[in-house]
This record gives structure tokens, C-alpha cells and sequence, in this order.
């Protein structure tokens, strides 16, 4: 068995995947936590990051005859954050007006960028190339 140490000046690289132990906020709550992130783009001042979660749904039985039995099964989700400088994780907002509200000096910028080149942000791809655009013009 192999443990991950954690820390955030240590990590791993498993399957040309490099995972960070990071402290990111959560969307839902204030409060910070710690959690394995994957790099996905390492800029000078900005950095891009994916984090894989698994939630268990619990088994529901049926309510009555004519209703299904479900059973127990997990559900897997992605989350996209990112980094300025030093900074901690903050989750990356999907919806184009609040995306640009997140690089409220650089907005113009991104918003045209976006548009010509039509960038989907639920895209890994397009947002690594963003990101990298992005951390081109914060020189």
C-alpha cells in the first residue's frame, strides 16, 4: 500500500497525471478544506486545476409495487478551479458572465478571446488553452 503525504510542497504523478495536495474553498461554504487536485495547467501567475469527486447514493426502496428499487451506486463529478500566485484554490464558475467577473482587470480580454474563438467552459481542452492566454496577458 502507498500513502500520499500530504502536503502542499510534495506530488505525485500517476498515469502522466500530476496531483497536487492543494487548500481550496468551497463553493457551498466559506470555511477552506484540503483536497488532491490535478494540474492541468501551471502558469507563472495563474494555474488550472481539476478535481475528480465521487458521491454514494444510498439504496431507496421502492415506495410502493408499482414503483423501482434503486440500489446503492456512486456518481462521479469534475470540478474546475484555479490559482492566482499563491493563493487558494477557488472554484472556477462555468457561466460566461461570472467567469469574467472572476478576472474582473483582465475581463475585456478574456470576453474577446472567448467569443473568437468560441471557448466552451466545460471544456478541459479549451480551458487549458484559456488558461494559457489568460496567464499571457497578466505579464
Amino acid at each position: 500500500a502507498v500513502e500520499l503525504k500530504k502536503s502542499s510542497n510534495l506530488y505525485a504523478l500517476f498515469n502522466n497525471l500530476e496531483y497536487h495536495f492543494e487548500e481550496y474553498i468551497n463553493d457551498s461554504e466559506e470555511d477552506s478544506k484540503q483536497g488532491y487536485f490535478v494540474l492541468l495547467q501551471n502558469g507563472k501567475d495563474y494555474k488550472l486545476f481539476l478535481k475528480n469527486n465521487k458521491k454514494y447514493n444510498a439504496p431507496k426502496k421502492a415506495e410502493t409495487p408499482y414503483n423501482k428499487n434503486f440500489p446503492a451506486s456512486f456518481t462521479d463529478s469534475q470540478m474546475f478551479y484555479f490559482q492566482e500566485k499563491d493563493e487558494k484554490l477557488t472554484p472556477l464558475n462555468k457561466r460566461k458572465k461570472q467567469f469574467l467577473r472572476q478576472f474582473p482587470t483582465l475581463s475585456k480580454e478574456i470576453e474577446k478571446y472567448i467569443n473568437s474563438q468560441k471557448t466552451d467552459l466545460n471544456s478541459k481542452e479549451d480551458l487549458v488553452q484559456l488558461f494559457d492566454y489568460i496567464d499571457g496577458l497578466s505579464k
